[in-house]
This record gives C-alpha cells, structure tokens and sequence, in this order.
C-alpha cells in the first residue's frame, strides 16, 4: 500500500502580516464591534490621516500659490513676452496628466493592493521632488516640467488609491465621519503650509525676488522624505490578509454582525429604481462626477489662479498671499464640519444641495 501522505505544512505568517491579523481580528469582534470602533484606534487610519496631513503642508507649502509666482517671475527673468501664457501651460499639464489617469488608476487601485500602491507613489514622488527642486534652483524649465508631471502620477495615485485604502479599513457606518475628518485634517495641512512659509517671509524678506523663491520653494520640498518614511508604516489590510482585493474592513465587519445575529444582508433596492431610464447605481456616481467636474472646470480658471490676480491687480507681497490662501482654507475646514453635523440633520443630499447653493449666491 501507498505509504501516508506527510501533513502539509502550513507557512507561519511574518511579524508584520501577524501584528495586521491580530489588529483585525481587534477591529472584527462579534458583537456590536462597528459600533465600538474608534479611528485613532487603527494604526492604518492614524498613518495614512498624518501622511495626508504632512503631505499637504510640503504641497501647499512648495507646490502652492508661491509657486505659481515663482514661474511667473522665471519667465518674465527669461524675458517671455506673456508670463501668464508660461504659468498656464504647466498647469495645464499637471491637470491633463491627472486626468489622462484618472480611469486607469482607479481600475489599478480595485485590482491590487492600495498600500502598495501608496507605498510606490511616494517613491516615484521622492523622484519628482527631486527633478522639481532642482529645477527650481537651477531655473531650469525642463527640470521642473518633468518634475510637475512625475508629482502630477503621484497625486492621482494618492488620490485613486487613498480612498480606496479607507474603504479597506474603516466599517462603513463610520467611512462618512472619518472621510469628513480626513477632509478636516486635508484643509488644515494646506493652510498651515502657507502660515509656515509666512514664517520664513519675515526672517528672509518680504520680496517677489528669484532667490527668496528658491530658498522658500526648495524647503518644503526638502521635508518630503517624512512622507515617503511613513508610507512604510501602513500595515497589510484585511483585503492583502485574505487575498481578496474586494473584501474590505466595511464588508467583514457587516457580514460578522449579521452572522452573529442571524440576520439576512439587507437589499439595496433604490440601487434598482432607475433614473431617466438609468439605474441609480449608475447615475448616482456619474452625476456626482459630472457635477466634481464642472466644479473643478470652474476652479481651474479661477481659484487656482486667486494668488496671481491679487499678486498683480492688488500688488501683494507674499506674505499677504500667504495669508491670504491660509484664511480661505481654514474657513473651508470649518465649514466642512458644519455640513457634516447638517447632514446628521437633514441627510447628505440636502445638506450638499444647500452648501452648494449658499456657494453660488455668494458669487454675486
């Protein structure tokens, strides 16, 4: 007779795939553990809050409206006959390149692991970084072309893949309050990169000058490696643990309480009920697309260039524009709070609705 086939044997999982178990198997306790689960409890959520947080300060810091007056003053230094022309077509780059990526790293990001992709983009970035400050202190126009696109891949990636990372990780009764708070913290860090660069204004100087941009621009950017460190802090999420790319925190802690329970997975009927011939699961995403779209349209010829418009009609110096974006986007951090608790109120459609309505009429 054949002799016994040996057990087989199982592979002990690493330190780190063990201490990412056992924080998930925290986070999906029986019993009521989607209403116990507290963000600033699960390391993920707390790293990739701060990565954001820091990010955004180097961002808006080095990448923000001083530097769109930097490549104002290079070009009118480079005797282009329409500086603004110089300013524009970069941006226009940026933005083509975010949007040419788009689809394609959002179908990335639903097909392999988000970590790793946030992981990969931050060191790609570290390469963009690199190209843009020397660039900028060399005044070298092609350096900081390349460096702009390279920092353009890597902020889709964040941003394709960062979303989708929550999801990974925070039960879905609580995916609103964290993404609210990580709107918050995403506010705060782009207005405190302005307040620290009004800082160095006053011990260097108050001036357009090129070399004062330099020194300003090229600080920032010098800090990026913090991002890239904590990158490698994120911890493998359930989705990696059970190798399922679409098994999320949110789908294991529901499916866990209903088990416990017995109760049946509810339907989601109005996904079903069409619009204008359409299904609601198909034109509730288009139509809030669409309307971030418009938005952003709108934003890209005006908002983006508010520190330009009061840099030369109003003659500000940098301190004032720094200031200035600073305020604006404090109020905006206050008031994302504020829609949030409206919403508890009224629900999210209403609450958005009327946001965006008290944004119009204050226009006029």
């Amino acid at each position: 007779p054949a002799p016994p086939l040996a057990p087989e044997k199982r592979r002990r999982p690493g330190r780190a795939a063990s201490r990412a178990m056992a924080a998930s198997a925290r986070e999906l306790e029986s019993g009521g553990s989607e209403e116990q689960w507290r963000w600033y409890q699960s390391r993920n959520v707390v790293v990739y809050i701060a990565m954001t947080t820091v990010l955004l300060v180097i961002w808006s810091f080095s990448f923000g409206s001083t530097f769109d007056a930097y490549l104002l003053e290079l070009a009118r230094s480079q005797g282009q006959s329409d500086p603004n022309v110089f300013v524009g077509r970069l941006e226009t780059v940026r933005g083509t390149v975010s949007l040419a990526l788009a689809l394609p790293l959002g179908w990335v990001a639903d097909k392999f692991s988000r970590r790793r992709m946030l992981q990969g983009g931050a060191i790609v970035a570290t390469a963009g970084v690199l190209f843009l400050a020397l660039g900028i202190a060399s005044d070298s126009i092609t350096m900081i072309y390349v460096g702009t696109v390279i920092a353009a891949i890597f902020m889709q990636t964040f941003s394709s893949a960062g979303t989708a990372f929550l999801t990974d990780i925070v039960p879905r009764s609580q995916l609103t309050d964290v993404m609210a708070l990580q709107s918050t913290f995403y506010l705060i860090g782009t207005s405190v990169g302005p307040l620290a660069q009004s800082i160095m204004i006053v011990a260097i100087g108050d001036t357009w000058g090129l070399s004062t941009l330099h020194v300003l621009l090229c600080t920032g950017f010098a800090a990026f490696p913090i991002v890239l460190a904590m990158s490698f802090l994120l911890e493998r999420t359930p989705s990696e643990i059970g190798g399922d790319m679409g098994q999320s925190l949110t789908a294991s802690v529901g499916q866990g309480g209903r088990a416990a329970t017995g109760q049946a997975e509810p339907v989601d009927d109005w996904r079903a009920e069409r619009v204008l011939g359409m299904r609601k699961k198909w034109f509730v995403p288009l139509a809030i697309e669409f309307r971030t779209l418009v938005t952003c349209i709108g934003a890209g010829m005006t908002v983006k260039f508010f520190p330009l418009f009061f840099k030369e009609e109003y003659h500000f110096e940098p301190l004032g524009v720094n200031l200035l974006g600073a305020g604006y986007t404090v109020c905006i951090a206050i008031f994302v709070q504020l829609c949030r608790k409206a919403s508890a109120k009224c629900g999210r459609c209403q609450a958005s609705f009327a946001w965006q309505v008290c944004g119009i009429v204050s226009l006029f």
